[in-house]
Formats: C-alpha cells, sequence, structure tokens
C-alpha cells in the first residue's frame, strides 16, 4: 500500500506524535460559581472590605491599598491554580475518552456521524488545528466531512467512511471529494479516511487526483499513538 499521511509522504504520523487535548478547555468562570457563587462572594467583598477599612484606619491608607492589592493579588493566583487544576482535569478525561475508542473494535461499532465526531478528536489529539467537522451541514456536506489543518499548517478537507469490511469505498468516494475540491474547496487538500479500505479503482482516482488516503491499517497506526501517549503518561492503568 502507497498510502500516506497529510503533509509527510510515507509517514502514518505527524512528527511529535499525540501531543494530548490541547484544544480541550474549560470556562474560566466555574459552571457552579455562576449558579449560586455572588452570593458568597459579595459577602467575603463585605468583610474584606471592613477589615481593609479598619487597617486604613488604624494604619493609614498606604497600608489599605497595600493589603487590598496583596489580597486581590492572592486572589487571581488562587483562581489561576483552580483553572489549571480543572483544565488537567478536562484535558485527562478528554485522553481517557478518546483511549476508550481508539481500537478498531470500537470504531467498528460506531455510527458514520460517531467516526466523523471521533476522527477530529484523533486529529486534535496529533496536533492538528482549526478542526470543524461538517458532515451534518444542511443541504449536504459535498462529500467533505471534516475540515482542518495538520501540524505543517496545509489545510485540509477530509471525507469519513465508517466501513466495515468486506465492504469498501468505491469509486464514488473520491469523485464526490474531488469534486468538492474543485468548487467549494479550492485551496484545501484532499484526504479519505476510512475503518475499511478503498477499491483499487477508487485508490487509483484518489492517487490519479492528488487525495490523500487513510485506510484501515493506517487509522490502527494513528491510533496507536494515543495508546503510546497514554502509557508514556500513565493513562492506561
Amino acid at each position: 500500500m502507497t498510502t500516506s499521511r497529510p503533509g509527510q509522504p510515507g509517514m502514518l504520523v505527524p512528527s511529535g506524535g499525540a501531543t494530548g487535548a490541547a484544544g480541550v478547555g474549560v470556562p474560566v468562570i466555574p459552571p457552579w460559581f455562576r449558579e449560586w457563587g455572588w452570593v458568597p462572594l459579595g459577602f467575603v467583598f463585605l468583610v474584606l472590605s471592613v477589615l481593609i477599612a479598619g487597617v486604613g484606619r488604624a494604619h493609614g491608607k498606604d497600608a489599605g491599598w497595600f493589603l487590598f492589592l496583596l489580597l486581590l493579588a492572592a486572589c487571581a493566583v488562587a483562581w489561576g491554580l483552580a483553572y489549571r487544576r480543572r483544565l488537567g482535569k478536562a484535558r485527562a478525561a478528554f485522553r481517557l475518552g478518546l483511549l476508550a475508542r481508539s481500537c478498531l473494535e470500537a470504531v467498528d461499532a460506531m455510527t458514520g456521524r460517531q467516526f466523523e465526531v471521533y476522527y477530529a478528536s484523533l486529529l486534535r489529539s496529533l496536533s492538528w488545528t482549526d478542526i470543524e467537522v461538517i458532515g451534518d451541514r444542511a443541504g449536504g456536506d459535498g462529500g467533505v466531512d471534516i475540515l482542518a489543518t495538520d501540524p505543517l499548517g496545509r489545510r485540509f478537507a477530509i471525507q469519513c467512511k465508517r466501513y466495515t469490511l468486506p465492504r469498501k469505498v468505491d469509486i464514488d468516494g473520491p469523485r464526490r471529494l474531488n469534486g468538492s475540491l474543485a468548487h467549494e474547496h479550492q485551496r484545501r487538500l484532499g484526504l479519505i479516511v476510512t475503518s475499511s479500505e478503498l477499491t483499487k479503482p477508487a485508490r487509483a482516482l484518489a492517487g490519479k487526483s492528488g487525495i490523500q488516503v487513510i485506510e484501515r491499517s493506517d487509522l490502527a497506526a494513528q491510533m496507536a499513538c494515543i495508546s503510546d501517549e497514554a502509557g508514556h503518561r500513565g493513562l492506561a492503568a
């Protein structure tokens, strides 16, 4: 098979490997705080105001302002540390969820839509950026399910095919993607990823059109990066 990874001919995974859930984020203000946190915060603010006013009367305004700034800095540091902790937990949960789905048996049990979402998460873990799942776009997707940018800055239009052998991607797959690249996505490269394989005519058309292909064995190699990363981080235990 002459399949290659996008941007790096002859390689199945991008340099750098799986760098973690860099695209995972959490809100700066936690949900529990938005629901009821302003009440205790108001109480704390009132107590601190009385304390600072008392220090100001006893030791002068400069001492009061110094205490105010000190407490403000302490609150900012505490908030930042709590945010980093929540972000770390969210990223760990993302990796564990991705790891649980990163096997061919799990992929074979997915629907087409689930496979699109999963592969977008896999790309994010492999340092791809600007990822957008458009497979359910109203009016049809034109054969493109994901838009993304690889670690080398190349912009791709990706077609996902969640098939199970012996069913293979026929020539209609690369033909539709080729049409989208010629019209809707002219400045993007083409990529077909499948949990199965392409037929010989489909593979020939993809190669002739410059569309890169990730078939079942290549997909397994990409998922192995996630397992390797989990092993390094101790997440698989």
